[in-house]
């Protein structure tokens, strides 16, 4: 019997989660990946493995341009009608604000086109495959969405992530179909050194990302290290902002980050 295929598409395949999204990915050889980044192929470090699988495709394109949309809606032409998964894991994390007061609005700029154009891009890219042929679109969030950051001060990112938040609410309660799932990922700590209770490597945490969206029911809500994640979602968002900068302040002086 031939082994039904799997199709993913990973938008930020080049690096950091992305990357080892599709390395998850391509263990199982029932799978065919295709990734989408603004890095040339050969420039990606694992580009001959990816290659040499011959299950793995590489788009490059820059999603914040609007040309990027038919670009990427041109790989629909080689899906057999059958649902595909779409992970939305595209972040630019960079400061813009110097010195705590002045805003680099170059960065700021930069930052939320990639976190509201590029998901505006994707979502024209697929919006008529999914409809179609149904799927799941899955958007990596964080929990920058809900509080201020106290240590790295940004405008930006934490905007463009509750933009893809509520976006993903919204399309879930579009789309609330049998066959169309609509994931939202809120990620603790992750990196690609990190360890630790409240930290997570890239690489375990695409495992488990790749467990959950390969069952046979799949959340619409990923909250992961789940314990860590939920008890920040709902016992520190009430907290109002001067109680909660005050807190991390203090943590942050007793060497607790």
């Amino acid at each position: 019997m031939k082994k039904r295929i799997s199709y993913f598409i990973i938008i930020g395949s080049s690096r950091g989660l992305g990357n080892a999204l599709v390395e998850e990915l391509l263990r199982n050889e029932s799978n065919q990946v295709f990734g989408i980044a603004r890095t040339r192929f050969e420039e990606i470090n694992n580009y001959e493995k990816w290659r040499n699988s011959k299950r793995y495709r590489h788009i490059q394109t820059d999603i914040t341009s609007a040309s990027s949309s038919e670009t990427m809606k041109s790989i629909c032409l080689e899906f057999p009608g059958e649902p595909i998964q779409i992970v939305f894991n595209a972040a630019v994390v960079e400061s813009d604000v110097i010195n705590n007061s002045t805003i680099d609005y170059d960065i700021l700029d930069k930052v939320n086109n990639v976190g509201i154009d590029g998901f505006r891009n994707v979502l024209k890219a697929f919006e008529g495959y999914l409809q179609n042929y149904g799927g799941v679109f899955v958007g990596i969030s964080s929990f920058s969405a809900f509080l201020p950051p106290a240590f790295d001060p940004r405008i930006a990112y934490p905007s463009s992530k509750a933009y893809l938040d509520m976006g993903l609410r919204c399309l879930r309660s579009m789309w609330d179909s049998k066959h169309i799932r609509v994931v939202t990922v809120h990620l603790g700590h992750i990196g690609e050194n990190q360890t630790g209770l409240l930290s997570r490597s890239y690489t375990r945490t695409a495992e488990k990302l790749v467990k959950l969206l390969s069952g046979k029911k799949i959340p619409s809500e990923i909250n992961y290290p789940r314990l860590y994640t939920l008890v920040y979602k709902y016992s520190l968002t009430p907290v109002p902002d001067f109680l909660y900068l005050k807190l991390f302040r203090m943590l942050h002086k007793l060497g607790i980050k």
